[in-house]
């Protein structure tokens, strides 16, 4: 039938200056996908990289089939990945890499630590080329700023910082002329929702050349913290136009509901058990007994002999300032961070914690999304997670990049209701536990949702007696009086 077909179109073609080409020579033309089919299915499923989409381009294993597939790839990103001593794809990067140089929308879903920053910064640098001046082309937002500075670092790092134009929206910048629509050239914006928000509202920033919107971390973007601000955001944006990415390493808060609803034809990749925890992990429970109980626990945990670096993460970062004042009572090499502190002294705390010069490192949930530490050996939840979404992140600053992890979590009687959760994900990560864990009964989902939204209420943590504590608190009583005192003083003879 095909031959027939092609004598009848040739008769028709000739005495004309049409140039009939044949369905064989179009087959000629057309590119075979340079993996077999067969490869291409163990490829995935030694990977377990499940995908979900029409049309989707299938995963390339090495680095050399992805420059050959795609023409448009940076040479010079190539070679700075080959610099950092990144030899192969992860699985994350296999199947979104192709995607997004296709432009394709993508909803992803991949174990902490699996490279899925690299997944986006290939593709958005390769795509803009050079640097221009007016709109950015690329936006990259994140939850926290810890996490965008973190990103911003990353595309200074692997695109390096003469080709192209990176700007991390801060509190500094949003109030400063710099970002503005007149002002320099702009490629690559990394920002978190609220300074953006209000520079556009104010009609200070352009994105109407947009070509790429990738939402980090994007399940966290999409809670109650974030979500009214990221969703004003996103219609300042043509998602029409826009190749929209969404990362994370869970998927809650109703994330997969918005893609069905906003993007067209994305496509839905995940690597692994959705909502499980990195398989490099070794996971533990401890049963405490009390409150009191942790403190001791942990001290014995660190004079018994532990491989630094260590991240110690509490329920609020009163508690955090707590465990640091008993800890460097036996270490000085520990040290906390939380929200009251100096943007400047946050970043001297983690530059300190990343060259080793801190060992133990106590921290709230403000370190549990994204930040990459490089080989933390060691993640102890001092306080039980309020959800195992907090739990599985936590627990991710362990593990990363292949390495091996490991993470101890501690639990009391008052963590009943939280800790089944939990347990299902150990259990789903291969864990060995006692019977009389892995035999607790759940509770009903109203109760979880409940437990979830109220933090336990917790004793302060402390080894110092009542009565010197009150003797502690007299005594800057006094100091501050007398302090007050001598100013008023001073204020009278200046008059």
């Amino acid at each position: 039938m095909v031959n027939q077909h092609n004598d009848m179109m040739r008769l028709l073609c000739s005495g004309t200056n049409i140039k009939f080409k044949d369905t064989h020579d179009k087959l000629k033309e057309k590119q075979l996908p340079k993996i077999a089919v067969s490869d291409t299915v163990n490829l995935k499923k030694r990977h377990k990289i499940c995908v979900k989409g029409f049309d989707v381009p299938e995963p390339l294993g090495t680095f050399a089939e992805l420059k050959a597939s795609h023409p448009k790839i940076l040479k010079s990103v190539l070679q700075k990945i080959s610099d950092n001593e990144i030899t192969a794809p992860t699985p994350i990067q296999m199947q979104c890499i192709p995607l997004l140089m296709d432009k394709r929308c993508i909803l992803s879903c991949a174990p902490t630590g699996s490279g899925k920053t690299l997944c986006f910064i290939l593709p958005v640098l390769s795509h803009i080329k050079k640097s221009e001046k007016g709109s950015f082309r690329a936006l990259v937002l994140s939850p926290t700023r810890e996490l965008a500075k973190q990103t911003y670092g990353e595309f200074k790092k692997f695109g390096g910082s003469r080709k192209f134009s990176y700007h991390f929206l801060s509190k500094a910048s949003a109030n400063s002329d710099i970002l503005t629509k007149d002002c320099g050239n702009k490629d690559v914006l990394i920002a978190t929702p609220m300074h953006l928000l209000r520079m556009l509202k104010e009609d200070r920033i352009d994105l109407s050349k947009l070509q790429f919107c990738i939402l980090d971390e994007a399940d966290r973007l999409f809670d109650s913290q974030f979500k009214d601000d990221v969703t004003q955001i996103l219609e300042f944006i043509d998602l029409v136009k826009v190749t929209v990415g969404l990362f994370s390493a869970t998927l809650a808060n109703g994330i997969d509901e918005w893609c069905f609803s906003n993007l067209d034809n994305f496509v839905q990749v995940y690597i692994g058990t959705v909502n499980g925890a990195n398989s490099n992990i070794r996971q533990s429970l401890k049963f405490v007994g009390t409150e009191e109980s942790k403190l001791y626990t942990l001290k014995i945990l660190i004079q018994g002999g532990f491989q630094p670096p260590m991240l110690v993460f509490t329920q609020t970062k009163d508690r955090a300032k707590q465990v640091f004042e008993e800890l460097k009572l036996i270490n000085s090499k520990a040290d906390v961070i939380h929200s009251e502190l100096s943007q400047l002294k946050r970043e001297e705390v983690m530059d300190n914690f990343r060259s080793g010069k801190t060992w133990i490192l106590i921290c709230t949930d403000l370190m549990g999304r994204g930040i990459d530490f490089k080989n933390v050996n060691c993640v102890v939840n001092f306080d039980l997670p309020q959800t195992k979404v907090d739990y599985i992140h936590r627990i991710g600053r362990s593990g990363r990049a292949g390495k091996e992890g490991k993470a101890i979590t501690f639990f009391t009687e008052q963590d009943k209701e939280r800790l089944p959760s939990i347990i299902n994900v150990l259990k789903n990560s291969g864990c060995e536990l006692p019977g009389w864990l892995t035999n607790m009964k759940g509770i009903a989902r109203r109760d979880y949702k409940k437990a979830t939204k109220k933090p336990v209420k917790r004793n302060d943590i402390s080894t110092v007696p009542r009565y010197d504590k009150e003797k502690a608190k007299k005594r800057k009583a006094i100091i501050a009086d007398s302090k007050a005192k001598k100013k008023t003083k001073l204020d009278t003879a200046d008059k």
